[in-house]
């Protein structure tokens, strides 16, 4: 049955392919709703925006500021990818049975 109580994080793995390399960054979101998301949007950089979804990840590269910049100088496009992710993990998909 479909409940109207969502989870609060969104485990995820992205598979992700980088300079040559296919990568996997297992990670957990905040499952926010898409409103707050667009309302967070305004207030906070880009960089905040990703710690305010990402509540944790498996990655040599701190959850921090200072990590996430130096993880998108190493592997440029990575913030966007990850807040792609964050969108598709939240929606609703059919699932052939």
């Amino acid at each position: 049955m479909l409940k109207k109580k969502t989870p609060e994080t969104i485990s995820a793995k992205l598979t992700i392919q980088s300079l040559g390399e296919t990568i996997e960054l297992p990670l957990v979101y905040r499952n926010v709703k898409f409103d707050e998301y667009l309302e967070k949007s305004k207030e906070l950089t880009f960089g905040d925006l990703i710690l305010w979804l990402v509540q944790s990840w498996e990655s040599e590269y701190p959850l921090t500021l200072e990590g996430i910049t130096e993880l998108e100088v190493d592997r440029p496009g990575m913030l966007e990818t990850i807040l792609t992710s964050w969108i598709q993990a939240r929606k609703a998909n059919a699932v052939k049975n």
